[in-house]
């Protein structure tokens, strides 16, 4: 799988770099938008708290 860094256009250029390095020759994408969250590490966090905290109320118990 190859990687192609996104660049933002210089004026007067037709093509976008992208797409000649992808072999791509219509010209037509252009850079996604961020839409990138944190989401999923968020979850990890707090399923890693939970379950501290379920091993914390076991053992107090016992």
């Amino acid at each position: 799988m190859a990687y192609v860094s996104v660049e933002p256009e210089q004026a007067g250029t037709s093509v976008d770099s992208a797409n000649v390095e992808s072999g791509n020759s219509e010209g037509k994408g252009g850079k996604l938008p961020d839409t990138a969250t944190n989401m999923y590490n968020y979850m990890l966090a707090g399923c890693i708290i939970f379950l501290v905290q379920l091993f914390l109320v076991r053992r107090k118990k016992v």
